[in-house]
């Protein structure tokens, strides 16, 4: 690896004379009822977003009211017709591959063209998988969202059940597509489940041995065990299956930071091999067969962010699993040490990113307005920033309410607090059309951010920050596709509500406001908290991409 307001329960006061940047929350007669009624309410605009209403409609209402299906006037509808599949994948790449970029859209569309049965192309398994997740937008579709939704789970079973009986490049391509559904629907345990079986079919292909070793010991000796296994028949196909390894390494390790148990995240390794350059990558195979690949450090937005994750998270995934006894000055000293040296490695890596992004975009689009926030530029930002507030809480200030066995640490705090408001800065900046098609990852970045706001200023006895309520309007746009940024909507929602109550008295689970525990660790519960207070949102929330 190369070095280096009715809807969240706020209410803007315009006549009481206090800041209207500032969230006030008054705690309701009936919770329940009050977060019900504002689901169906309309949202307020936030001045600092540049809404585009059109746009948004356009994006993801898949069912206008002269394409319904009724009882009366039954429409036979394939998912997997060619032109649904041809509409699906031309949505998969628009929206979803700038930052999922595993595939290769040239080839995939020239297979699409030039395949007369596209059931027997070797893509296929790819192609039933980005139905699956795509299939929200397909604007051909009679259908209520209810029945694509069912459609989208079919789909997404069949292909699972048949990557598993076949270890192959595409398996683990369509497995890590469908991950996105899982992730973004808030069902963790069905996604670290496909990457479980990615994982492993990266071992069986050899992928670690491409892509960490330059398959220096493919079918050779080498400093490595020797491996028995095929080389990439073409340019595109090795490159295809460095993405999947890396992204599969990334989205593992991405997900888990702060859960402190995933003790399979790969160690950084020194010289591997990174993607390609966005800009090569759009090309057809010919012409990237006559390019020298080479050996670029900061080559595309997703290498930067294959570099945060599989260089610099290692060291807080490893430090988060060490035990320490706060209760004892000298391990609490050694647990203060130990995290700055590694705020301070973060730090550091930060200021090189940065000076990455400009050259970046002055190589790849010095053309192009707002190159900055490419989706992959974003998610590194905020994710880095996450990555900080994981690593200090725990020795931030907590309520009153919640038992606290150690002094809270002002160094801890302090860089809580900046990284939030980098997160909210940078979100803020976000198009409201560029969040309702964002990469479902970038939501728990924003919930960690959200959380911590909300039990500072509770420890505080002080207004809820004016940033907070950036963080939640990014969250209620992207719920317009991901349930899990709704179901975390609901709580910030609520814990706003409830700002001026005792921790005590809240509806949420104690473990909220305890920054002991990680966002992750306490995610089943509000899960069903959640599900308890809203049923409907335990449903597959099929309704938010049809009211979208």
């Amino acid at each position: 690896m190369c070095h280096g307001n009715g809807v969240l329960g706020f209410v803007l006061d315009a006549t009481s004379g206090e800041d209207p940047g500032l969230l006030r929350s008054t705690p309701p007669a009936d919770l329940t009822q009050q977060v019900t009624d504002i689901s169906s309410s309309h949202y307020p605009t936030d001045p600092s977003h540049h809404s585009n209403e059109s746009e948004q409609h356009d994006t993801l209402n898949t069912t206008p009211n002269s394409m319904e299906a009724t009882p009366e006037d039954p429409v036979v509808f394939d998912p997997l017709s060619s032109t649904v599949i041809s509409e699906l994948c031309g949505a998969w790449f628009k929206v979803y591959h700038p930052w999922f970029p595993i595939l290769h859209q040239p080839s995939m569309r020239e297979a699409l063209e030039t395949s007369p049965n596209i059931e027997y192309s070797s893509r296929y398994l790819v192609i039933k998988a980005i139905v699956a997740v795509t299939i929200h937008h397909c604007q051909s579709c009679p259908s209520t969202a209810e029945q694509r939704q069912q459609w989208s789970a079919t789909l997404r079973n069949t292909v699972v059940m048949e990557s598993m009986s076949q270890v192959s490049l595409q398996s683990v391509q369509a497995l890590l597509i469908l991950s996105n559904l899982d992730y973004g629907e808030g069902n963790t345990s069905r996604f670290w489940n496909l990457l479980a079986l990615c994982k492993r079919m990266n071992t069986h292909l050899g992928l670690c041995e491409l892509a960490t070793n330059q398959g220096s010991n493919i079918n050779h000796t080498s400093t490595v065990p020797p491996r028995m296994l095929p080389l990439p028949n073409t340019i595109i196909d090795r490159e295809e299956r460095v993405r999947a390894y890396w992204m599969t390494e990334v989205l593992d390790s991405m997900s888990t930071i702060g859960a402190g148990w995933n003790l399979g995240i790969l160690s950084p390794t020194p010289n591997s091999v990174l993607p390609c350059s966005d800009s090569l990558w759009a090309f057809p195979e010919h012409i990237i067969n006559v390019w020298s690949f080479g050996h670029f450090k900061y080559s595309s937005a997703f290498s930067l962010c294959i570099i945060l994750v599989a260089n610099e998270f290692w060291s807080v995934h490893n430090f988060l699993q060490k035990s320490f006894d706060m209760s004892i000055s000298e391990e609490r000293l050694q647990w203060q040490s130990e995290a700055q040296r590694i705020d301070e490695r973060l730090t550091n890596w930060r200021e090189e990113f940065v000076a990455a992004v400009f050259r970046l975009i002055n190589a790849e689009f010095a053309q192009e307005e707002r190159a900055e926030m490419d989706p992959n530029i974003v998610l590194t930002n905020c994710i880095l920033n996450s990555a900080i507030i994981v690593l200090f809480q725990q020795r931030a200030p907590y309520p009153e309410e919640v038992e606290c066995t150690v002094e809270p640490w002002a160094y801890a705090t302090n860089r809580c607090v900046y990284a939030c408001e980098n997160i909210a800065a940078k979100v803020r900046r976000v198009h409201d059309d560029e969040l309702l098609i964002s990469n479902p990852h970038l939501i728990l970045s924003i919930f960690i951010a959200a959380r911590f706001y909300i039990v500072y200023a509770k420890t505080l006895n002080a207004d809820v920050p004016s940033n907070l309520h950036s963080l939640a309007y990014a969250l209620h746009i992207c719920g317009k596709r991901w349930p899990l940024a709704r179901r975390y909507e609901t709580v910030i929602r609520t814990a706003v509500v409830e700002h001026r109550a005792s921790v005590l008295m809240s509806s949420l689970p104690l473990q909220f406001y305890d920054l002991r525990y990680s966002t992750l660790n306490i995610d089943d519960a509000l899960r069903v908290w959640v599900e308890n207070l809203l049923p409907d949102l335990a449903l597959g929330e099929s309704a938010a991409v049809e009211s979208a």
